[in-house]
């Protein structure tokens, strides 16, 4: 089912593979014309597949192709993750080489009509790509990432690494109606020793006691008068290497700067966060991977 029908004149990517109402369906990632285009295919008994033709067709703003699409319905909406390449940067938006993001809309199984809003990025760090979901058997989406970037410098490689998964993120709406991820609950049955530090009123730069490579972090802060305030980590005893995490209160932006961070591709990634009076850091790091949640 991974080799394309024949006389198709597409160039087709990691389908995934579902079922509805008695009958098989896949999407197709493709490229036409050098535009990306999603494909939706129906079938009975998974050998012979009917084209019902492109729910998603790039106009030249989702890039030249369409990769890892994922089609599922969620709370009764119907979601397509993808990773669309060739999507021109955009302010802090599409920063990335490749990018992964949503289509959020309706989808109509008789006409193979997908009606659809915005394309938004699903996670806005560095590296974050072909992501996938899967249903559980308690009802939940769950997703991994590729914690990688398509094409980019893979420093890891001398090692024998290709990156790694992300851990898995469980994927749900907002009451405002947005999609959110939040790290499966099951990842506490991973904690070890704790510490609590705090309440701590600070005025400058404050060093804790802190030490680890495989962490997980919570962090509220209660604003004030900051202009802007987070952590740095992966703190080298030197003071040569750090990655910053900083919440710039005037922009209402998340900030991660890794132009300290070491060996690989340096830069910083921006994300607007919705935020009260207080700011709240989710951190796993993993040794040389940081996954950051912002206020759930």
């Amino acid at each position: 089912i991974t080799h394309p029908p024949k006389g198709a004149s597409h160039d087709f990517r990691d389908p995934k593979v579902w079922k509805h109402e008695g009958k098989w369906y896949m999407a197709v990632g493709s490229q036409k014309n050098k535009l990306g285009n999603v494909h939706l295919y129906e079938s009975e008994d998974l050998l012979s597949w009917t084209d019902r033709g492109a729910i998603v067709k790039s106009d030249g703003k989702l890039g030249f192709m369409l990769e890892c699409p994922d089609f599922f319905e969620l709370e009764g909406k119907h979601v397509l993750v993808f990773s669309p390449q060739g999507v021109e940067a955009e302010d802090d938006n599409y920063q990335n080489l490749y990018q992964t993001g949503t289509l959020i809309g309706e989808f109509d199984y008789e006409t193979a009509g997908f009606k659809y809003g915005e394309f938004t990025e699903l996670d806005n760090g560095f590296d974050f790509y072909a992501a996938q979901t899967f249903q559980d058997d308690k009802g939940r989406r769950i997703l991994f990432g590729w914690m990688n970037m398509w094409e980019a410098a893979m420093p890891e490689q001398e090692h024998g690494w290709a990156g790694a998964l992300t851990i898995p993120r469980e994927l749900t709406f907002n009451e405002a109606g947005k999609l959110r991820m939040k790290p499966v609950e099951e990842l506490e049955l991973l904690r070890g020793e704790s510490s609590l530090i705090g309440p701590l009123t600070i005025a400058g730069t404050e060093k804790l006691d802190i030490a680890g490579d495989r962490l997980e972090l919570i962090a509220e802060f209660s604003r004030g008068t900051a202009s802007s305030f987070g952590l740095n980590v992966r703190c080298a005893q030197d003071g040569l290497e750090k990655t910053v995490l900083r919440f710039d209160a005037k922009e209402e932006k998340m900030i991660i700067d890794r132009s300290q961070s070491g060996t690989g591709v340096d830069g910083i990634r921006k994300a607007k966060a919705d935020s009260g009076q207080t700011v709240k850091m989710h951190v796993f790091i993993d040794r040389s991977s940081i996954e950051l949640f912002v206020n759930d």
